[in-house]
């Protein structure tokens, strides 16, 4: 290992080599130095610790103790019964580990916001400690103020000075922003109402400072106009926009013009006439600055304009023609460059004055590779004088035609500066390969079609090696598309190439010569076989030849094995098999021992070979961890040994995206007493029982676990078998070391409660459980507790008298740790005083989904939207595999978890109902939620649920309007959702493909509601239509894109409060009382063409008469379905009945006279 990976302090290697930090050194450091500060507050310091040594990066921040004193300028800038933050200067500042120096120091005056909070230290753990983390608020610490008392979190200013709030998005604040935005409107005008609205929505929609400020702009902005393209509907033209489009500048907190911009001008012919159809095409257009690399059907659109004499409105685009000849088409992909490719190389040649070869052939090739290149690491190919070489080294040859020298390129490769078209930069005095073409003097086709084919290469290479932003998309497309990790693993397996820089020529012997990145082994003057970690596979495999004499297992047969397998690596990653002498074991421990084998931990004192990316060589860890296996009178079936060998290589081999966690093996050994042969075996064997671990990353042993649990049973007790039982059940139902500890917990636990909501049949408060929920600690290998952990307590009416039905579903919640889409349960509790069962549950901070969208609507874009509707969809997803249902899906019972992110999951497990009494005929839930057949005394099915999430897309549809809450939730509502009644909703605001699966989901027929796995096939479609990092669109992919961003411009910008009908109940109830005799006025013939049309006519006169007598039907948006069924009508009683009620409707009141 060389020294320079060591640590300085305790020898050890770095925890982080490119840094050099050590994690040891620093946590040592932070305990000694624990004397030298203390809040006076025990449970704090100990906090403050705990969070000091959880430090797991160089870019973590040290949590510290603040003294108050510490802070200048202190403003208070939000004071409400909750919360209290001010603005501060920091003095000293925060402590940041410098990587240059290799210590940490402190960024002196540091502008900081100081929260109290009254849920103090569970809400420090929403913060991050990390500089990397670009999701979380920065935490520093937490101080006191002297003289209140009140503690205060330290945190990164992320706080706007104008309005107190905090940012939307990177010190952009959308509250301020729109402010100005709206104050903005009166200073312009399109002169077209249609227009000024269309363009205010825009700006008011927008999300981020990065976006584009979408305007009116007057055309007397526009100069140098140019025809550049033209056909039958419109007229491009390329022009100079004066003042340019509007950035936001983060350091002056302000818009800041981009004069003299060149812009196109689309002006679409009679446009004035057909404003809806324009406003159509505008909204096909991005204005979000960062788009996707690999789309090439997103043009960014500064905003609308209009002609003065022919009257024709005008988009306003992002150039896309060639910023100097103005003729050929310049790629979306290439945002680095705004010329064409003709003038690319008219540009290079300016900036190579004098670059020619002195051969035409060579000069035209050159300039047609230039011209053909995308330049996808922005590399110019170009022709190198010989002059520029110092270093010349020969390497090697490759027979007589090719020489291969190493040289320093003194001005070194010719590259676009990233982001800027016309900035050319060198990267001095790079090292680069000269493969020398012997006797090449008089140059041949053959010559420079290799050039050629290791530019295309290149090219190839590099399109075809598709880095996804994350594993989760890889993931989803996997899905759907099961071949598609076989052809990533193709790509990501094909040899790389070495970059080429270009031509030069030997002036002394005329042999011409190719520049490439330093890619060849020095030792052997071949290419790397990978190039990237400069690793050689000759080279090494020659290294193990020689080294065959070093070492021997004094058995033929064994060392052949060896040698085979070492001589087999393909792959610096590859395991180095070796023969491993048994004196380099120390601290042997036995930890099983069976009829043929015993299983030993033991230190290796040199440790496994492995390849050090950063020193590009080979090294060992030494006092490594491994398990022997020791196979008893193995040196007598040496066959049967090797093929169990062989059984562990192969299993390492094919687990190439370590989604499995097989067992790696180190080598062979022998035992010099027994003989015995061993297997040198990554330590995956727990120390308890001697079995593999369950979980080897986490060294966590199932087996172990659940006899550790029964073992405590006798421990507590709830004092009811029943509840035992299921307690004890779910414990020994754990799988990983993510999963929760259920628990009975009693109830003197619970401090600080307080009320937050009250359903027909529970009661919940939020609490803080004192001891706190069990979790694994990944680095101490143990069970602790969370102290003071924030919790929902969720107490359940009449449930003295719990019923086995009733326990059933308590286990419908869930205690995984991973898949976390149904609400996390503790345990179960009981009140001491009325006997009432308590369920614990996870706390979700941000409210169910009613609250949240009160608070979110400004941010609620269909992006948005979808996203929710995802994660609803999983959670109902893994209740629906598991051949279960909901029972009372509704908003309500959808909650968010997390403070910044949309994190959604299902809570009320089919516990709607009282606890002691669950009767299957009793209808219970939210009636606008409730399936009609459910309404009839049928009973509830899956497709029960799938009629519930229509309702809550209908509300997510319209960003937040609950369904049906302009009436009374009574028998009238119960009957009108019986005969097919819908919530009635603005379609033009609503994608068509969106509002397809709703009313399916809602239709009146369960059998013609879609499964949830057809719901996410068809929700995916949606996501990766919207998606920028989706690559594989088709048409339906664009059709569905353009209908959500035509449902965005119209997006509700203003949360419309609608008044709720005083006998609307969104809380479950009993509804029984409301469908007593429904079945009699429901008619329950579906036609084959319109299941949700109704033949029996007098049924629905009779029930469209009665409405009109209780006026259930003055606003024309509850009256329409039914007129459109009365339409539908054909016998001539119906058809009278229907002008008798339309008459009745729309004759003149008496009293006000409306119609």
């Amino acid at each position: 290992m060389s020294s320079q990976n060591t640590c300085k302090k305790c020898s050890e290697v770095y925890t982080d080599i490119q840094e050099k930090w050590c994690k040891q050194c620093i946590t040592n450091y932070l305990k000694e130095n624990f004397t030298n500060w203390t809040s006076k507050n025990e449970k704090l310091d100990n906090f403050i610790q705990e969070m000091q040594l959880n430090i797991d990066n160089s870019s973590d921040i040290i949590f510290e103790w603040i003294p108050y004193n510490q802070f200048n300028d202190i403003k208070e800038i939000i004071k409400d019964d909750l919360t209290l933050i001010y603005s501060a200067i920091w003095k000293d500042g925060p402590l940041y580990h410098d990587n240059k120096v290799n210590e940490y120091i402190r960024k002196s005056n540091k502008n900081i916001v100081l929260k109290c909070s009254t849920e103090f230290l569970d809400e420090v753990k929403t913060y991050s400690t990390n500089l990397d983390d670009d999701e979380a608020l920065l935490i520093y610490g937490i101080t006191q103020n002297p003289d209140t008392k009140e503690y205060f979190m330290v945190l990164q200013d992320d706080y706007c000075k104008s309005c107190n709030k905090r940012y939307t998005n990177k010190e952009w604040c959308y509250s301020c922003q729109t402010n100005k935005f709206k104050i903005n409107f009166t200073n312009w005008t399109s002169g077209n109402k249609k227009i000024d609205d269309f363009i205010q929505g825009m700006q008011l929609s927008m999300n981020s400072g990065v976006d584009i400020l979408f305007e009116w702009i007057p055309y007397d902005q526009f100069d140098n106009i140019k025809v550049i393209d033209k056909d039958d509907s419109a007229t491009v033209y390329s022009a100079k926009w004066k003042d340019g489009p509007l950035r936001y500048n983060a350091n002056k907190k302000e818009y800041v013009r981009n004069l003299n911009q060149t812009v196109d001008l689309k002006c679409v012919y009679d446009s004035q006439n057909i404003i809806d159809e324009f406003l159509n095409e505008v909204a096909t257009y991005s204005t979000a600055w960062i788009i996707s690399f690999h789309s090439d059907k997103i043009s960014k659109i500064y905003g609308i304009s209009q002609h003065p004499d022919t009257k024709d409105y005008i988009m306003v685009l992002k150039n896309k023609y060639c910023e100097n000849c103005g003729k050929n088409v310049v790629s979306n992909n290439n945002e680095m460059n705004a010329l064409c490719k003709p003038c690319q190389i008219n540009h290079l040649k300016k900036n190579l004055a004098s670059w020619f070869s002195g051969n035409e052939e060579i000069d035209d090739f050159i300039q047609e590779m230039q011209l053909k290149i995308n330049y996808h690491n922005n590399l110019v190919f170009e022709w190198v004088p010989y002059t520029q070489f110092n270093d010349i080294k020969k390497i090697s040859n490759i027979d007589d035609s090719i020489t291969i020298y190493s040289a320093i390129w003194e001005d070194g490769p010719l590259c676009y500066k990233e982001y800027d078209e016309e900035l050319l930069t060198r990267e001095s005095n790079t090292m680069v390969i000269l493969k020398c073409f012997n006797n090449s003097q008089n140059i041949t086709g053959k010559f420079l079609n290799e050039v050629e084919i290791h530019l295309t290469n290149i090219q190839n290479y590099d399109d075809d090696y598709v880095v996804h932003t994350s594993i989760l998309e890889m993931h989803r497309i996997a899905q759907r598309d099961t071949n598609y990790l076989d052809m990533f693993a193709q790509k990501r397996n094909k040899p790389n190439y070495l970059e080429i820089y270009g031509m030069s020529q030997n002036p002394d012997t005329k042999d011409y010569i190719m520049i490439f990145q330093d890619g060849y082994c020095k030792k052997c003057g071949e290419e790397y076989t990978d190039i990237k970690n400069r690793w050689c596979k000759p080279c090494r495999i020659n290294y193990f030849k020689e080294n065959f004499t070093n070492w021997t297992s004094q058995n033929k047969e064994i060392d052949s094995f060896i040698q085979e397998i070492q001589l087999s690596i393909n792959h610096y990653k590859d395991k180095i098999l070796e023969w491993i002498p048994y004196n380099q074991f120390i601290y042997i421990k036995e930890i099983s021992k069976g009829n043929s084998i015993t299983i030993c931990k033991v230190i290796w004192k040199d440790g496994p070979l492995y390849y050090d990316n950063y020193e590009k060589k080979w090294s060992r860890n030494p006092y490594n961890k491994v398990a022997l296996k020791f196979l008893y009178n193995s040196q007598n079936i040496i066959d049967e040994f090797l093929n169990e060998v062989k059984m562990y290589l192969e299993n390492e081999k094919n687990d190439q995206y370590k989604i499995t966690d097989h067992i790696g093996i180190y080598g062979i050994s022998q035992n010099p007493d027994t003989k015995d042969y061993i297997m040198i075996l990554q330590d995956v064997y727990c120390e308890e029982c001697g079995e593999e671990y369950t979980d080897k990353f986490s060294e966590w042993c199932k087996s172990c676990q659940i006899n550790y649990l029964k073992s405590n049973f006798s421990n507590w007790t709830s004092g009811n078998g029943k509840v035992d039982n299921l307690i004890q059940e779910i414990q020994l139902k754990i799988d990983t070391c993510y999963d929760m500890i259920f628990e009975w917990i009693p109830f003197n636990q619970f401090t600080d409660l307080k009320e937050i909501g009250k359903g027909g049949f529970s009661k919940v408060y939020s609490a803080t459980w004192k001891d706190g929920p069990l979790c694994y600690d990944l680095d101490k290998k143990e069970w602790i507790r969370q102290t003071n952990e924030i919790v929902a307590l969720k107490c359940l009416f009449n449930s003295q008298n719990i019923n086995d039905k009733f326990l059933n579903e308590v286990k419908a919640y869930s205690t995984s740790g991973i898949n976390i889409d149904i609400l996390q349960i503790y345990g179960i509790s009981q009140n001491p005083d009325t006997k009432n069962y308590i369920l614990i549950l996870r706390y979700a901070k941000k409210g169910d989904f009613n609250n949240w969208i009160i608070k979110n609507y400004k941010n609620f874009d269909w992006n948005s939207r979808i996203e929710v509707l995802s994660g609803l969809i999983d959670a109902l997803e893994e209740i629906h595999e598991k051949n279960m249902f909901h029972r009372d899906l509704h908003t309500g019972n959808i909650l968010f978890r997390l403070h910044d992110e949309i994190n959604v999951c299902i809570s009320d497990m089919g516990l709607c109902g009282d606890a002691g009494n669950m009767d299957e005929t009793k209808i219970i839930g939210v009636m606008p939620y409730v399936a009609p057949e459910r309404l009839e005394g049928n009973p509830y099915t899956q497709a029960s649920d799938i009629y519930s999430l229509g309702m809550i897309m209908y509300f997510i549809a319209t960003g937040g309007r609950k369904p049906f809450d302009n009436c009374a939730h009574d028998e009238n509502l119960a009957l009108k959702i019986c005969n097919g009644i819908r919530p009635e909703f603005d379609e033009s605001e609503v994608p068509k493909c969106y509002i397809e699966l709703m009313k399916r989901c809602w239709d009146s027929n369960p059998a013609n509601r879609p499964s949830i796995s057809e719901i996410k096939e068809v929700i995916s479609l949606f996501e990766d239509s919207c998606s920028q990092q989706y690559e594989f669109q088709d048409e339906s992919h664009y059709e569905i894109e353009k209908q959500f961003k035509e449902a965005e411009i119209c997006r509700r910008l203003d949360y419309v409060q609608s008044t709720t009908h005083p006998q609307a109940i969104y809380k479950a109830r009993e509804l029984n009382s409301f469908t007593t005799g429904l079945s009699k006025n429901i008619n329950n013939e579906v036609s084959d063409n319109d299941n949700n049309k109704v033949s029996d006519e007098m049924a629905v006169e009779d029930l469209f008469i009665q409405d009109v007598e209780n006026n259930e039907f003055s606003d024309n948006i509850a009256i329409l379905p039914l007129v459109n069924q009365f339409a539908n009508c054909e016998t001539l009683a119906s058809k009278v009945a229907f002008l008798l009620v339309i008459s009745i409707l729309f004759i003149p009141s008496p009293v006000d006279g409306n119609t």
